[in-house]
C-alpha cells in the first residue's frame, strides 16, 4: 500500500476560527437553495454528533481540496466548511487527505486507507476533474466511485460526493459536464448526496457574482478564496440539511 499513499494530511482545521452559525450568506455566495439540498439523510454523522464525542470528518481530494491556488489549506473549502460548520457541530475533528492529478480510481486507495485506520463517520470526496482531463471511460469512472461508497457504507460512514469545478474555459476543453451528470447518476444511485460545486460555480459565473477575468496574481488569488469561501458556505448548508434530515426521519 502506497506510504499514506503520498497523500497531503492536514489536521490544523480544527483550530480555524468558527463562522457565526446561522449567519446569511454573503452576497456573491447567495444561489437557488436546490443546490446546496439533499434527499439522503447523513444518519452516521447524525448520530456522531448526538453522542457528544470527537466527530471524525476526511476531505478527500485533489488540487482543489488541497488549497491550490488559495494561499494554502486555510483558505481551501474543506476549511472553509469546518468554519462554518464550527458552531453547531463543535466536536468535529477534520482531516484533509488530498494529492494532485489523481483520478477516482487513484483515490480509492487512499479512501481505503483512512476508512480502516481513521473510522470516519463523513467523508467528502472531490473528484472528477483529472478523470475529464484523461477521459477516463465513465463506466470505469462510475466503478470506482461505487466501489468507495460501499465500502465506506460497509464501515459506516456517509458519504459526500463533490462534482469538479465549473470554468468556461475549462469546460469548453475537456468537457466536464459529462462528468458532473454521471456523479449525479451514481449518487442517486447509491442513495448519498452529490454537492453541486460545477453548477454552484456555474449559477455565480453566468449571474455575474464571480469573475474569472482578473489578469494580476492578486487579483486571481482574492477571486479564488472568495470562490473557496462561497463553496464552504454551501457544502456546510448541505452537511446540516443532511443532518436535520436524520434527525426528522429517524429509521
Amino acid at each position: 500500500m502506497r506510504r499514506t499513499l503520498a497523500v497531503l494530511v492536514i489536521a490544523t482545521l480544527a483550530a480555524l476560527r468558527p463562522a457565526a452559525g446561522g449567519d446569511p450568506l454573503p452576497l456573491p455566495c447567495e444561489a437557488p437553495a436546490a443546490l446546496s439540498e439533499t434527499e439522503f439523510p447523513l444518519r452516521h454523522l447524525a448520530a456522531a454528533v448526538a453522542s457528544g464525542g470527537a466527530v471524525r470528518v476526511h476531505f478527500v481530494g485533489t488540487a482543489s481540496t488541497a488549497g491550490a491556488g488559495v494561499g494554502g489549506p486555510e483558505g481551501a473549502f474543506p476549511a472553509r466548511t469546518v468554519a462554518a460548520l464550527r458552531e453547531r457541530f463543535p466536536t468535529l475533528a477534520p482531516s484533509v487527505a488530498a494529492e494532485r492529478r489523481r483520478t477516482a480510481e487513484d483515490m480509492v486507495a487512499v479512501i481505503k486507507a483512512l476508512a480502516a485506520a481513521e473510522r470516519p463517520v463523513l467523508v467528502v470526496w472531490q473528484t472528477g476533474t483529472t478523470d475529464a482531463t484523461r477521459n477516463v471511460d465513465l463506466e470505469s469512472f462510475g466503478e470506482a466511485l461505487e466501489h468507495a461508497i460501499t465500502l465506506l457504507k460497509a464501515r459506516g460512514a456517509d458519504v459526500i460526493l463533490v462534482d469538479p469545478q465549473f470554468s468556461p474555459r475549462s469546460e469548453a476543453m475537456v468537457g466536464l459536464e459529462r462528468y458532473q451528470e454521471y456523479m449525479e447518476q451514481v449518487a442517486k444511485r447509491n442513495g448519498v448526496p452529490l454537492f453541486r460545486r460545477y453548477d454552484l460555480m456555474r449559477h455565480w459565473v453566468e449571474s455575474g457574482r464571480l469573475h474569472f477575468n482578473e489578469t494580476d496574481r492578486e487579483g486571481q488569488l482574492r477571486v479564488a478564496r472568495q470562490v473557496h469561501d462561497c463553496i464552504g458556505r454551501q457544502l456546510a448548508r448541505l452537511i446540516e440539511n443532511g443532518v436535520d434530515a436524520a434527525l426528522s426521519r429517524p429509521r
